[in-house]
């Protein structure tokens, strides 16, 4: 993936880390071969997709690869030696639906080799969040990293999404969660929200209101991010103090929960 000034790599240091343009036909053909070698040679229940978007560090910059620049071109009768301005709205349009394509590759070709494996994604929130039922357009992960995550369970390419709310409980973040978990529950029909939950910024106490409200809207389940880093306060921790958070957590899960059953395939899975 390119930016509008050539460069190519995306991080936040010098060493940086590539992405790759969703734009060009080659990428999508890679990207979905990696899937699927996974699902040929090992016994997974479910295949997730991460940072399925384009790079956040000023997003509406990147996509420059040349071939998707000439496909945009050739598309819309551009001129073939031209280059689109970051903000032109048919190229922001053309590149989301180039991110919803490869998406929609890799359910497809999964389902018609295995149709009972679950494809996922982790999906962005930021920012307040959705003010009302039609402000999803206006969103970041939707306006910016281009990654329309309600228009893919609306379409059934997704069995289910992570949003992430990872939020601060303790600033007026803890209002962004809310407005983001919502405004998740109960829209997708037969398609789920399991709500991805930021334990790692929070205390055991914030972890725990955030957890409690999120039950309360249903949904297909929590995630809690991350084993690694339990709680804010858990990153350098001994093993009991990571052990009583665990107990805390065993007062809400009190026994397994039932493996929630996945939507049927889209009916062109199969074809």
């Amino acid at each position: 993936m390119y930016r509008d000034d050539g460069e190519t790599w995306a991080g936040y240091d010098a060493s940086g880390m590539y992405y790759f343009d969703p734009g060009n036909p080659e990428v999508q053909s890679y990207t979905t071969e990696i899937y699927m070698n996974v699902l040929r040679n090992y016994d997974v229940d479910g295949i997730h997709l991460d940072q399925v978007r384009y790079y956040e560090g000023e997003p509406l910059r990147w996509g420059y690869n040349p071939t998707s620049v000439a496909r945009f071109n050739q598309q819309f009768t551009r001129d073939p030696a031209s280059r689109p301005a970051p903000n032109d709205p048919q190229w922001i349009s053309w590149r989301r639906d180039q991110v919803s394509a490869l998406v929609r590759r890799i359910y497809l070709t999964a389902k018609r080799y295995k149709p009972n494996v679950a494809v996922t994604a982790a999906v962005v929130t930021w920012g307040k969040g959705p003010q009302s039922p039609d402000d999803w357009q206006r969103q970041p992960p939707y306006a910016a990293v281009l990654q329309d995550w309600r228009g893919w369970l609306q379409e059934g390419i997704l069995d289910y999404a992570l949003p992430m709310d990872y939020y601060r409980e303790s600033t007026e973040q803890g209002a962004w969660f809310d407005a983001w978990t919502t405004w998740q529950s109960g829209r997708f029909g037969s398609r789920g929200i399991v709500f991805g939950l930021g334990n790692y910024l929070n205390s055991a106490d914030g972890a725990m209101a955030q957890l409690g409200r999120v039950r309360a809207l249903g949904g297909m389940g929590v995630a809690l991010y991350s084993y690694a880093v339990p709680t804010r306060d858990l990153e350098v921790a001994s093993r009991d103090d990571r052990q009583a958070f665990a107990e805390q957590l065993r007062t809400v899960f009190a026994r397994p929960a039932p493996i929630p059953s996945l939507p049927p395939p889209l009916a062109s899975a199969g074809k």
